[in-house]
């Protein structure tokens, strides 16, 4: 009997014992209000300006497009000294000449008087010498002699007789006929040098001359800009160079006044920019109403472009590649530029459905997670 009442107190400890080890001590956050966990979103993903590739077939025509310069333009210089007259014309800005007009006329009398005296003195020279001449080389005295009979001294100086005689030119140089001679035709080269003329149809940019200027020799007196022909600086892809050739004629058209003019082209550039993979085209124009400055547009047809996307050319790197997102990863796609437009290029190389970043992209960011912003 005894035994039982063992045995019954103690089961009835261990069940106490069990039901206190099931219940969790109270603590000091169980006697204050219960904390709620909140957990921090995630970091949000940078956005980029992208657009959905969709590889097309294209038709293109090739535009060129560029502002119309002067094909020369020049510095009139004075190559000799004087004051200047008088003319039909003021030289100034603004103002136009013909070609071979008259710009301006240098008062000319101190050189004409001595010309004069320089013929002056060869004939002199001439007429000292003659009579040895006559008697030490009689073949040649006709020639000279006639030379001298003919010598004009308001003409342009006659050429020497011809001298087969060796002693005859050493006679000669040693009286100082040919230093003489080309001392004289040197001075008259300076004649027409006194009269400017426009060497070309053109229009004064800058600079003046008034009647009574002291001019000096080497002193710039206007700059004159050619207003017949003007010369329009243009590029081309590459891959279009094979629908153009030096003579090729081209429509140009002003967008403002659509005023329209014809290009002829004179010259491809000799190098190709290496980003861009495009080569200068130089195109001559004249016409009507052309001036230095427009900006023309021009169009002639092209090749047929297949499997291409139009891409802003800024987002395109160096390398020809451009960041493309897939999978919420940024990462390089390998392009071909194909046709190059003002701000824009088609390129091959892009599948359908290619998240493509068209906003410039200054730092590296390949390998990145980033969303697309449509």
């Amino acid at each position: 009997m005894i035994r039982i009442v063992q045995v019954s107190l103690a089961l009835a400890i261990s069940l106490l014992s069990l039901q206190c080890s099931n219940q969790e001590p109270p603590t000091e956050k169980e006697s204050s209000p219960r904390a709620i966990q909140v957990n921090a979103a995630p970091a949000a993903l940078p956005t980029y300006q992208c657009i959905t590739a969709q590889p097309t077939d294209q038709s293109m025509e090739i535009r060129l497009t560029g502002r119309v310069q002067a094909l020369e333009k020049l510095q009139l210089v004075a190559e000799v000294p004087g004051k200047a007259l008088a003319s039909k014309k003021l030289l100034n800005e603004g103002v136009s000449y013909r070609k071979g007009e008259t710009m301006v006329r240098i008062e000319d009398q101190q050189y004409r008087y001595n010309l004069q005296a320089q013929k002056s003195q060869f004939q002199t020279a001439l007429v000292r010498i003659m009579s040895q001449i006559k008697l030490d080389y009689p073949d040649a005295h006709p020639a000279w002699d006639s030379y001298l009979r003919n010598f004009e001294a308001d003409a342009p100086l006659a050429a020497l007789p011809e001298v087969n005689n060796e002693q005859l030119r050493y006679f000669l140089s040693a009286n100082g006929v040919y230093a003489n001679f080309y001392n004289i035709k040197s001075t008259e080269e300076l004649g027409p040098k006194y009269k400017i003329s426009a060497p070309f149809t053109g229009v004064v940019v800058s600079g003046s001359v008034a009647p009574g200027t002291v001019i000096g020799a080497g002193k710039p007196l206007a700059t004159y800009s050619r207003t017949d022909v003007f010369e329009l600086k243009t590029t081309i892809s590459t891959a279009d160079l094979e629908y153009l050739k030096v003579g090729h004629k081209i429509p140009f058209v002003h967008t403002n006044t659509n005023e329209r003019w014809t290009g002829t082209i004179h010259r491809f550039g000799g190098t190709i920019d290496p980003t861009s993979q495009a080569v200068p085209v130089f195109v001559r124009l004249s016409g009507k109403n052309l001036r230095k400055g427009l900006f023309l547009e021009g169009e002639l047809g092209g090749n047929s472009l297949e499997r291409v996307v139009e891409l802003p050319v800024h987002a395109l790197n160096r390398a020809n590649q451009v960041h493309v997102i897939s999978d919420q990863v940024v990462s390089l796609q390998d392009v071909q530029p194909v046709q190059y437009q003002d701000k824009s290029v088609w390129v091959h190389g892009l599948e359908k459905g290619q998240l493509v970043i068209v906003e410039p992209i200054s730092d590296p960011i390949v390998g990145t997670k980033a969303q697309a912003q449509r």
